[in-house]
């Protein structure tokens, strides 16, 4: 129990002391809360001001970007060179023009691609190092195009490759302040026939370059990592796993160390290819495509298998993971509306929305930075929200804007500033006048 106090006491003492620059992973944190308390430069009542500072070239299959160390990081495909670019975050070095600024990377690292698809993973700024994968090699396997992947850790100033410091990694990984870094890989099993398969697994490797801590023989969503705890989307159910691979947990032959869930939670429709889990206010929160967000304690039921203990009905689908604050939660849907709940539930097995926020096109994943909303839809809008409401039951934007091209990933909020990629392949930053 003390070990469990001790990681807890870890993990909350490094998000205060990191929080206030950082937007870390897709959203915010290992947590996938997409709030970030201490980040409060932008307000409901300076955020009409917000103006678009400079815009870089990131190219095809751009990621949402993450921000650390003064530097904003995108993974992108530019011609046929993909790989990991970081930017000024001020948009002033490397940079030139006025209004907005053209940028070009600090530095980029090319991290290999084939079949058509970059292969390269969403970054993550985690252990003072940005870490990305790409492909390395492929096989075709069942008509298929397979990636061997790789995640290296990268010095954020200079781009330079951290020694001994490697994680394989395909999916959006996440970072548990600890010192582990979780990430999908494949690996190749050799049949008695010529062919090879692949198992996708999802592993953990601790930053110093130790051997993987343990694999879950799964494909699922980017994990969420609180309290000690592994939380992922597989097969229609929430699963939690012991996040150190020691409790319910084994070796098993060509894979090693391997766990089962501690316990799963029954979901009433499967997820988006897009969703993942977020952990706040000692619950896990669910969207489903079915327009639900099913909520569990974060330490289960006591059993095996697990019941919502409340579900959020938001609009008629989801097409993007959510945000929680300390009071309320914030989903959104492909009928152009966001929908705020009480975090905690309404007392009710189906709650209502306490209030709902007018947008176009298809919202994607919100995101919080103190009191203010930030959620971008498909149809190219960037909208800011008052994350307390309007005191009505439907409330306008504060502020919005039209990127030019339509935006498919969660706007990120640090130090006073809005980053956000679209489908055109620009990354967009945003700053008070």
């Amino acid at each position: 129990m003390a070990r469990r106090s001790r990681f807890g006491l870890v993990l909350g003492s490094i998000l205060l002391f990191t929080s206030a620059c950082t937007w870390s992973t897709v959203g915010y944190d290992a947590s996938r809360s997409g709030f970030s308390p201490h980040d409060r430069k932008i307000t409901p009542a300076n955020v009409g001001s917000l103006t678009e500072r400079w815009t870089a070239e990131v190219g095809e299959w751009a990621s949402a970007p993450v921000v650390g160390s003064g530097r904003v990081f995108v993974t992108g495909l530019v011609g046929s060179a993909g790989g990991i670019h970081a930017y000024d975050a001020t948009g002033t070095a490397s940079c030139s023009g006025t209004d907005p600024n053209r940028c070009e990377p600090v530095w980029s690292v090319a991290l290999s691609h084939s079949c058509g698809n970059p292969g390269i993973s969403k970054p993550i700024f985690a252990e003072g190092l940005v870490w990305a994968g790409g492909a390395i090699a492929t096989l075709p396997a069942r008509n298929a195009c397979w990636f061997y992947e790789v995640g290296s850790g990268f010095h954020p100033e200079t781009g330079e490759p951290a020694d001994a410091r490697v994680v394989t990694s395909r999916a959006a990984p996440a970072a548990s302040s600890d010192g582990v870094i979780f990430g999908y890989r494949l690996i190749p099993v050799v049949g008695l026939v010529p062919r090879i398969d692949a198992w996708t697994v999802l592993s953990a490797k601790v930053v110093n370059g130790d051997s993987v801590d343990f694999s879950l023989p799964i494909t699922g969503s980017a994990p969420a990592v609180a309290d000690g705890k592994l939380y992922v989307i597989h097969d229609g159910s929430l699963n939690t796993y012991d996040a150190r691979g020691e409790d319910f947990c084994g070796f098993q032959p060509f894979i090693g160390r391997t766990c089962i869930p501690i316990w799963s939670g029954t979901l009433s429709q499967a997820p988006g290819w897009d969703d993942m889990p977020a952990v706040a206010n000692g619950l896990v929160y669910v969207p489903e495509l079915n327009g639900n967000v099913d909520v569990f304690d974060a330490d289960g039921c006591g059993g095996p298998t697990c019941s919502p203990l409340w579900s959020a009905h938001a609009g008629s689908m989801h097409l993007a993971p959510v945000a929680v604050t300390a009071s309320t939660l914030f989903a959104s849907s492909d009928d152009g509306h966001l929908y705020a709940f009480n975090a905690n539930g309404c007392g009710a097995a189906t709650c209502e929305p306490i209030w709902t926020g007018t947008g176009s096109g298809f919202l994607r994943a919100p995101s919080v930075a103190g009191s203010v909303l930030f959620a971008a839809s498909t149809d190219g809008h960037l909208y800011a929200f008052n994350a307390n409401g309007c005191g009505q039951a439907t409330c306008a934007p504060l502020w919005s804007t039209d990127v030019g091209a339509g935006i498919n990933s969660a706007p990120v909020i640090s130090d006073g500033r809005v980053f956000v990629t679209d489908t055109a392949g620009t990354l967009h930053a945003y700053g008070l006048a």
